[in-house]
């Protein structure tokens, strides 16, 4: 069974493009390359038991949000508690993977 990870952030994080001007085919395989990329190693990391990996690719900056019980939560370290006891010695965690990814650039301004 395959866990859900609000990594919702994540996703807006390498916006580039506005959607008035769709990016060049090669930019929006770039940055999708770059999106599976970064997930993959976060689903491995994830699977492998390793908290520190998986929470490599958050910034750890205050703006960093976690969405939990309902509520809005800032930082890495919530995270890292709130994920801390599935990655605990013989705790039990659902695997996690990635399988489809729509990526769509926002803003020409931007760079990732």
């Amino acid at each position: 069974m395959d866990r859900a990870i609000p990594l919702a952030l994540a996703l807006l994080g390498g916006l580039l493009f506005s959607p008035t001007e769709p990016p060049p085919l090669q930019d929006r395989a770039a940055l999708t390359s770059s999106f599976q990329e970064q997930f993959s190693r976060s689903a491995d990391a994830w699977n492998r038991g390793d908290l520190e990996a998986f929470l490599s690719d958050y910034a750890a900056d205050s703006l960093t949000s976690f969405v939990s019980g309902g509520h809005l939560h800032k930082s890495v370290d919530f995270i890292r508690q709130n994920y801390a006891p599935r990655f605990a010695p013989g705790a039990t965690r659902d695997s996690l993977r990635f399988e489809e990814f729509n990526v769509r650039p926002l803003s020409p301004t931007l760079s990732w």
